[in-house]
C-alpha cells in the first residue's frame, strides 16, 4: 500500500510537471499575441498627422454636411411656377413625317399637297465635331510669250499637311487648361 502512494505521488508529481511546463508555453504565446496586438494597435493609430505616412492612406472620413434643414419636402414646391425647355423659332433641320399616299379605309389618293402642320416636337443636340480639311492649290500658266507664271502659297501655309490655327488652340487648351498629358492629347481617338 506504501508502494502505492509513492507511485501515485510520482505520477502525480510528473503530471504536475508536465502542466507547469505546458502552462509556461502557453503564458509565452499569450505574451507573443500580447505583443502583435499593441503593434497592430499602433499600426492603427498611426496617420498622416503623427507620423510619416502620405494623407492618402488616412483612409476616408465620413465628411458633416453644412447645409440646414429647411423644413420643406424635396423636390418642386407647392406654388412654383415650372419651367420647361422652349421651342425654337427656326430650326436647322426640318424633317417632315410622310403621310400615306392612300386612305387606310376607303383606299382613296390623299392629296398630300393640302396637308397642314399638325403638330412639331424638337430636339435640341450639340453638333458632333470633327476636323475641316481646307486645300490650297497653286496653279502654273505659260504666257504666249514663252513666260512662266506660278502661283503662291499663302505665308502661313508651309508644309504638304499641317494643322490649322484652331486646333493647335485646342491643343493648347487641352496640354495648358485641361492639363492633359501630351501623349494623351496626341494620340487618335
Amino acid at each position: 500500500m506504501l508502494q502505492e502512494k509513492d507511485a501515485l505521488l510520482e505520477h502525480k508529481d510528473a503530471l504536475i510537471g508536465q502542466l507547469v511546463v505546458r502552462v509556461q508555453e502557453l503564458v509565452t504565446r499569450i505574451q507573443e499575441f500580447v505583443t502583435q496586438v499593441q503593434e497592430l494597435e499602433s499600426r492603427l493609430s498611426k496617420n498622416s498627422r503623427n507620423s510619416s505616412k502620405p494623407p492618402s492612406s488616412d483612409g476616408l472620413k465620413k465628411t458633416q454636411s453644412l447645409r440646414r434643414k429647411s423644413g420643406k419636402r424635396p423636390g418642386g414646391q407647392v406654388g412654383h411656377a415650372g419651367k420647361t425647355l422652349r421651342q425654337a423659332a427656326v430650326a436647322d433641320h426640318v424633317f417632315e413625317q410622310k403621310l400615306p399616299e392612300h386612305c387606310d379605309v376607303c383606299h382613296a389618293a390623299l392629296p398630300v399637297a393640302q396637308a397642314q402642320v399638325q403638330e412639331r416636337r424638337q430636339v435640341l443636340d450639340i453638333p458632333v465635331p470633327r476636323h475641316e480639311v481646307t486645300e490650297y492649290r497653286t496653279l502654273s500658266l505659260v504666257c504666249q510669250c514663252g513666260k512662266l507664271h506660278e502661283s503662291r502659297f499663302p505665308e502661313e501655309v508651309t508644309e504638304h499637311v499641317q494643322y490649322g490655327p484652331n486646333v493647335r488652340a485646342v491643343a493648347v487648351h487641352f496640354t495648358q487648361g485641361q492639363l492633359l498629358p501630351y501623349a494623351r492629347t496626341s494620340t487618335d481617338a
